[in-house]
């Protein structure tokens, strides 16, 4: 998928989103109780994707929504997700915008707010 970073500044990054990371809990059962828990806030940049790139990522089986622009950050990674207004945004791919540990451009997909990755 050839997703192309545009140019980015601080101020283009005016969504305040929360980033949130799992927490396992034993329910007394045997078993554990995932739920999400805030990490920090987050401001970043939310895009959809164009319709040609939501077609090549439904063609790899990974279907990737959105495009995610955010300041370079070492805990923001795969294992976590963002909210933003009630909705929820499952982190696919991270990688640094150009190479450069200055800006991430992240790739998701949009998930129920209540969803529970295992």
């Amino acid at each position: 998928m050839s997703l192309r970073s545009p140019p980015l500044n601080a101020g283009a990054l005016r969504h305040r989103a929360e980033l949130q990371q799992q927490v396992k809990t034993p329910d007394g059962a045997g078993g554990t109780t995932v739920t999400w828990q805030a990490v920090r806030p987050l401001w970043c940049r939310i895009r959809p994707v164009s319709g040609v790139q939501r077609m090549e990522s439904m063609r790899r089986d990974s279907p990737i929504s959105h495009e995610i622009h955010a300041r370079h950050a070492d805990d923001i990674d795969t294992t976590k997700r963002i909210v933003y207004q009630d909705e929820a945004y499952r982190l696919e791919a991270v990688w640094p915008v150009e190479g450069r540990q200055e800006y991430l451009h992240i790739v998701a997909s949009q998930v129920d707010v209540g969803e529970v990755a295992t």
